[in-house]
């Protein structure tokens, strides 16, 4: 009788044991195939990625594309918008990247092209300083009309 409560209870621990043993096993599994985005990481989820993509090509400014560009960007959309950004080769996505890029570059003003300011040297960083006449230069008068009165 002892024997047979012996071996009933050694099945048991190893019943107990193995069945520990196969959640744990499980959770790894399952562990393993999950992907959990850590944050700020570069991974971002397929579905997002192509909402982003048609956000950003959908966003390029057609009028300021030279014709045959413009061809290609509305060949390029119009396959995207029946099939997929999958159905893109990655030089077909480079280049509309690229168009998207070019459309976000701004040209410069008028007044980004003009003289630069005067930089004034304060201990070790640069400090603008606007450009004003001086007062001698305020009145009319320049340097050498001060020196001859």
């Amino acid at each position: 009788m002892i024997l047979w409560i012996s071996a009933l209870l050694l099945v048991t621990g190893v019943g107990v044991a193995l069945r520990v043993w196969l959640r744990a096993r499980h959770r790894r599994l399952i562990a393993r195939r999950r992907r959990v985005e850590q944050p700020n990481s570069y991974y971002s989820a397929p579905g997002v990625r192509r909402l982003v993509d048609l956000e950003r090509w959908g966003r390029i400014q057609l009028d300021q594309l030279h014709p045959v560009n413009r061809e290609e960007v509305l060949r390029l959309l119009q396959l995207v918008r029946g099939t997929g950004s999958d159905a893109l080769d990655p030089k077909e996505r480079q280049f509309l990247d690229n168009m998207a890029r070019l459309g976000r570059a701004k040209p410069r003003s008028s007044e980004n092209l003009a003289a630069p300011q005067p930089r004034e040297r304060g201990g070790s960083q640069e400090t603008l300083v606007p450009h004003s006449p001086t007062p001698a230069n305020a009145s009319g008068r320049g340097s050498a009309d001060r020196s001859r009165s």
